[in-house]
């Protein structure tokens, strides 16, 4: 029933109930509960039809159903009936994350295919190698091949035979992570496919950066899953390991660490066969051997040291950086911009001051006396500096690291049991996981609504900042013009200085003036003073969604996935449920 539900959903036969009920008329008494099913799900499907108001940018307001959200945009369904498309990043923070939350809300479609399909994979008729073009071949000593949605490098070439089945591995896996309850959507961080990097044997994986005594990783910095042709050959666990990884590269910031292993190795120990995975064999016949193999490893300690476990992948590490390295990219053009004012105004402040001395001097009655500050030549206005545009902010994801010390085995052994109990043995029966993954997507959406929306904000800003900057400019010129004035005047006031007065050295080192006026000599006038309005400088910009905000609401998923409970509770569920199945935890 799951399969061909969720083939008429993706079909399209689902977009209006009656095409479902025609669909089923002849079909069988199972069509009944088909049937039955659908009206329970009807509520959710007229949600969408709800008319919700959106705002864009600009602050323009419509209001409209929400119909989806696909690569980027916003499908609406306006009162007239006419369907509209919408940049996501064209709309109001709000209304983003209005579109997002209505893309991962619980709509019958997504509990539609809450049940785990008996299989998933793709036919060896999906999985058609296609030429790549010569403008986009490997580089030199290595061969390139591509399929629907990944592309491999090979620094040998391959049988055709055995490029066929790694595609129909890659794909499979890409399948099985979208049919699983958890809608995993595969999104490649960079380009249009993903990308596996193949050696030609281990030294050559090891030196091009295989971590040591790895069989296979992925690096969620370049987004490229690397291996040595050996494992490719004999490892195909290891393989679907690290694909599953690279199929949650958007996950990985915002879920622990032992979800994303835990979650890998699942998936490693699927049965799989040319193309499909054998998901109702997760039951107990593939799984429950691989537990017993490791329960002993899944001692107290290592439960929580899966739990606790900081990896290099977690939000905060990896978003607090890319938001410090963020700030840094927002105030770099203000503080540019700030000094050179700073130095114009201090610069006209020193003129000024020495302006207003020789004022003071002048007025001086004959005889009287004023101490003089130590001779300083006033500062010349700086020089703008050309403010760089290379800075750029860089959403850089360090791959897992294990630090030393630790047993990888206590790690995966408890990370791999604590994701089938939350799939297949808590007594939600796996719903809240997949609920859980859909809310993990929606967070990660927003991050990446926020992220793209401050890029916005700082072109605008660094546009502003250019106009100041020009505005900056003129105030230079204007002053530079102003200081032929001064230096004349100040010329004069030497002179005058010279001929109507003289200087006295003090015993405590300072000098005095003492005027003597002559009637013959008048002080010089001095140039009268600019009215300078020096800009206001914007603030930078801020991100919508800061890490703070992220693990905020990671920590609120966990504690819902875990059913509130507190790590040793939490346990405890995991191994009594482990027991039923034979898995007895611990040494």
């Amino acid at each position: 029933m799951e399969t061909a539900c969720g083939f008429l959903f993706e079909s399209g036969v689902f977009q209006h109930p009656m095409n479902f009920i025609l669909c089923f008329r002849t079909r069988g008494a199972w069509a009944l509960h088909c049937l039955l099913l659908l009206l329970t799900v009807l509520p959710s499907f007229s949600q969408t039809e709800k008319k919700l108001v959106w705002k864009n940018n600009d602050g323009k307001e419509i209001t409209a159903s929400f119909v989806k959200l696909e690569d980027g945009k916003v499908h609406l369904r306006t009162p007239a009936g006419t369907l509209a498309e919408v940049p996501l990043t064209s709309l109001s923070w709000e209304s983003g994350r209005q579109a997002i939350a209505l893309k991962w809300q619980l709509l019958g479609m997504a509990d539609l295919r809450l049940a785990v399909p008996d299989r998933a994979g793709v036919s060896e008729s999906f999985v058609k190698l296609t030429r790549v073009p010569e403008a986009e071949a490997a580089p030199k000593g290595w061969f390139r091949y591509r399929c629907a949605n990944f592309e491999f490098d090979s620094q040998t070439e391959l049988d055709s035979k055995f490029v066929a089945q790694s595609g129909r591995l890659f794909e499979a896996t890409r399948e099985l992570l979208k049919r699983l309850p958890w809608r995993i959507e595969a999104i490649p961080e960079k380009g249009s496919r993903f990308r596996a990097l193949i050696y030609r044997d281990m030294k050559s994986y090891l030196e091009g950066g295989g971590p040591p005594g790895s069989a296979g990783v992925f690096k969620p910095s370049t987004g490229e899953f690397s291996l040595p042709l050996t494992s490719a050959t004999d490892s195909p666990d290891t393989m679907q390991h690290e694909i599953t990884h690279q199929m949650m590269q958007r996950l990985l910031p915002v879920i622990p660490w032992w979800i994303a292993e835990g979650t890998a190795e699942y998936v490693a120990i699927m049965k799989y066969r040319d193309g499909y995975y054998d998901c109702k064999m997760v039951s107990k016949k593939q799984v429950v051997p691989e537990l017993q193999r490791r329960g002993p490893y899944c001692t107290d300690e290592a439960f929580l040291r899966a739990l606790e476990y900081r990896s290099q992948t977690q939000a905060e590490m990896v978003l607090g950086s890319m938001l410090e390295r963020t700030s840094q990219y927002q105030t770099h053009f203000r503080q540019s911009l700030e000094k050179e004012i700073a130095g114009l105004k201090a610069g006209f402040a020193k003129i000024e001051e020495r302006r207003k001395l020789f004022e003071n001097m002048f007025a001086l009655e004959a005889g009287k006396s004023i101490l003089l500050p130590p001779a300083e030549t006033p500062p010349q206005p700086p020089k703008l500096a050309k403010v760089k545009s290379s800075v750029r902010m860089e959403h850089a994801i360090t791959a897992v690291t294990t630090p030393g010390g630790i047993d990888q085995r206590n790690l995966y052994a408890g990370s791999t049991l604590m994701v089938y109990y939350l799939t297949s043995l808590a007594p939600d029966q796996g719903e809240g996981f997949a609920r859980y993954m859909w809310a993990a997507q929606q967070l990660r959406d927003e991050f990446d609504l926020s992220m793209k929306l401050l890029e916005m904000d700082m072109a605008a800003y660094r546009r502003k900042i250019e106009e100041l900057k020009t505005e900056a400019s003129s105030i230079q010129r204007t002053l530079m013009d102003k200081a032929k004035e001064y230096d004349a005047y100040f010329d004069a006031a030497l002179k005058y200085s010279n001929t109507c007065g003289y200087t006295h050295q003090r015993p405590d080192g300072r000098v005095e003036f003492f005027h003597k006026p002559d009637a013959q000599y008048k002080p010089p006038v001095p140039p009268e003073s600019p009215v300078i309005k020096y800009p206001d400088l914007p603030s930078p910009p801020s991100p919508r969604l800061t890490a703070a905000d992220v693990q905020k609401r990671q920590a609120a998923l966990l504690r819902t996935l875990m059913n509130n409970s507190n790590p040793q509770d939490f346990l405890n569920d995991v191994k009594e449920a482990a027991a039923k199945l034979g898995v007895k935890c611990g040494r």
